[in-house]
């Protein structure tokens, strides 16, 4: 399933003539990268147990929100209102 961020990022981060081909790539790759998951983490889990899953969520988690953070533009007006 798609989040907001599929819809939001693509309109703050790419220039309008390559909006659209941004938010189908972003799409398809929620949707491969979540058929690799879902098929991967019972695998994982039964290998190396819940704690190390607990600490590859987290570290996706990190890394996601440190990417976000320092990549994705400013979104405040500039005139202050």
């Amino acid at each position: 399933i798609q989040s907001v961020l599929d819809y939001v990022y693509p309109s703050e981060l790419f220039p309008t003539s390559i909006r659209a081909t941004a938010l189908g790539i972003l799409g398809s790759t929620s949707r491969v990268g979540s058929m690799i998951s879902s098929l991967l983490f019972p695998i994982a889990f039964i290998s190396y147990g819940q704690q190390a899953m607990c600490f590859v969520g987290a570290f996706v988690l990190a890394v996601g929100f440190a990417v976000s953070y320092f990549y994705a533009p400013e979104t405040h007006s500039k005139t202050g209102i």
